[in-house]
């Protein structure tokens, strides 16, 4: 037998032997990789959810299929919102435009350009 050396040697590190599982809320305990399969993605995409706060079942919709649609929140949001559900299908003029949300008369005009743009590439 040969003497030691005076180093300890490290302890083997246990890999796979810890599984976590996640609470779904009515009791159903899932691993990362059954959410996975669940929801159609990895369990890398699993992993990102949970790193967002995600919990329950909202860790269990379909990949691509959005949580929550809030309300337009920006301020470009809000008044773009506001022109396309005042004017769905036509060009307004720059008064009308003015009227549905107070601006300038050049940024009316920024405006029904863009419009004009938007709806000669729905036709």
């Amino acid at each position: 037998m040969r003497p030691s050396l005076g180093t300890a040697l490290k302890p083997k590190r246990k890999t796979g032997s810890h599984i976590q599982r996640h609470d779904m809320g009515d009791g159903q305990m899932l691993t990362t990789r059954e959410i996975a399969r669940v929801i159609g993605g990895t369990p890398h995409n699993v992993r990102a959810r949970l790193a967002k706060g995600w919990k329950g079942e909202a860790l269990l919709t379909p990949l691509g299929e959005r949580r929550r649609i809030g309300k337009p929140k920006g301020q470009t949001q809000v008044i773009a919102y506001k022109l396309a559900v005042h004017f769905k299908h036509r060009i307004p003029s720059t008064k009308e435009i003015m009227t549905v949300h107070p601006m300038e008369e050049s940024n009316a005009c920024y405006w029904r350009n863009a419009i004009v743009r938007a709806l000669e590439e729905l036709t």
